[in-house]
């Protein structure tokens, strides 16, 4: 299946994010707005966009990563196996292992979520040169979302996801 890639930086920002407001949470670092590195992460999506590399992208904004993914197999209906336990996967744009909370929940700012066509993947690489990236899964034929995490293993089905999304939305019309 096609690659997915995290392109731009995690940080360690949860300040405000839905995440630690859904838990009551009042502290942690806001999200800094980087305009220069942001711009950066934006040319090389859309130039790889032009090109045709890319099969899908969503920026991560409110809910961080784990609400891009969730939205982007919702969206497809495709299944995604990601693994984000490996630390040379997460020291790539780190410098070290983030907790669960954070590679999932961070809102850090200027990071696009894309899936990339297998055979595109050398020449989309060489686009983000200098540009924070990780490769952390791919999709895959299954009715699931897998993510391996450092210390545990997320399994939830596409319908279940669809299903909690949709009736949240029931009632907008």
């Amino acid at each position: 299946g096609d690659s997915i890639y995290l392109v731009g930086e995690t940080g360690e920002e949860l300040g405000a994010s839905e995440y630690f407001t859904m838990l009551g949470i009042d502290r942690g670092e806001t999200p800094r707005v980087d305009t220069q590195r942001n711009v950066k992460v934006y040319d090389a999506v859309s130039r790889a966009i032009q090109k045709g590399l890319v099969a899908s992208a969503i920026g991560v904004g409110r809910g961080g990563l784990a609400t891009a993914i969730a939205k982007s197999a919702i969206g497809g209906q495709l299944g995604v196996s990601l693994k984000l336990n490996q630390r040379l996967n997460l020291n790539q744009f780190h410098g070290g292992v983030l907790e669960e909370e954070t590679i999932l929940f961070s809102e850090s700012q200027g990071r696009v979520l894309v899936s990339i066509r297998s055979s595109a993947q050398k020449e989309f690489e060489a686009l983000l040169k200098g540009i924070p990236f990780a490769c952390i899964g791919e999709v895959v034929q299954s009715s699931s979302v897998f993510i391996e995490l450092p210390r545990e293993k997320v399994l939830l089905s596409l319908s279940a996801l669809t299903e909690s999304y949709r009736s949240f939305f029931k009632d907008w019309q």
